[in-house]
Formats: structure tokens, sequence, C-alpha cells
């Protein structure tokens, strides 16, 4: 999702993904974050770890949201 068009925007992508499991959210961070750090040395922070129903990594203007399918069809109704 290109948010660049918006103005005062904090981040210019976002990217939306959606894992099978806590485990699979967490696996997908830590693979996102390390690669990001070693192919484009981008430093990431994360959030949302602990229950991994919904991470987000902040990569300074790439926003990547994984969610657990349940979570995620939760907040699309909205």
């Amino acid at each position: 999702m290109k948010v660049a068009k918006l103005s005062n925007n904090i981040f210019s992508t976002a990217i939306l993904a959606t894992g099978n499991s806590s485990k699979h959210v967490l696996s997908l961070t830590d693979n996102i974050c390390d690669f990001l750090k070693q192919k484009y040395k981008i430093y990431t922070k994360s959030e949302g770890n602990n229950s991994c129903e919904w991470v987000i990594i902040d990569a300074n203007n790439l926003i990547i949201n994984i969610f657990q399918k349940h979570s995620r069809e939760k907040y699309s109704k909205r």
C-alpha cells in the first residue's frame, strides 16, 4: 500500500502480511528484520512480539504489519 500522496505522512510504504500462528508471525518478524539489516543496513524496531497477534515493524519509511489470520479478520471489519 503506497501512502506517499498523503500529506504529513510518517512513512511512505505499508506492507500487510498474515501468519498462520504466533510462531509463524514471530519467525516472519525475525527474518524480515534480519534481512533488512543484512541486505540494506536498515535497523528496525518492532512492537507486539510478546503476543504475536499483531506485530508492527518500523523500518524508517517502511511499516510492516504482520497479523495472525483471526486478528487480521477482526481489524478488517472496521
